[in-house]
């Protein structure tokens, strides 16, 4: 992942990286491993690699639906359909807070 901004040698920085799982991932018990590396603006890796381990679960279904369901519901006029607010929901892994930003930005943008 590049780096474009300055980093201090032996400095200490916070960066958020998106992670995401395959669709077609099987969920089980198996651990499976991510390995992050960094590099500079040249190319030239540096700092330690961050390994990652997880485990692929079984998506509850129940809670994608109730969390869509309470998001349709509390939406203001225009509204979105149920159907697209599913979509944006899974696109940001069921993640409530994030969905409803998206979906305010979705009906500033449509309007």
């Amino acid at each position: 992942m590049p780096i474009d901004f300055a980093v201090a040698e032996n400095s200490t920085f916070k960066l958020y990286i998106p992670i995401k799982v395959k669709t077609a991932a099987k969920a089980g018990d198996n651990v499976h491993e991510a390995t992050l590396g960094f590099c500079g603006k040249k190319g030239k890796p540096f700092g330690e690699k961050i390994i990652i381990k997880f485990v692929v679960e079984k998506p509850n279904y129940e809670d994608f639906f109730k969390t869509a369901l309470n998001l349709f519901q509390a939406q203001s006029v225009p509204e979105l359909p149920l159907e697209d607010i599913l979509t944006i929901l899974k696109d940001v892994n069921n993640n409530a807070a994030l969905a409803g930003q998206l979906i305010e930005k979705k009906k500033q943008k449509d309007n």
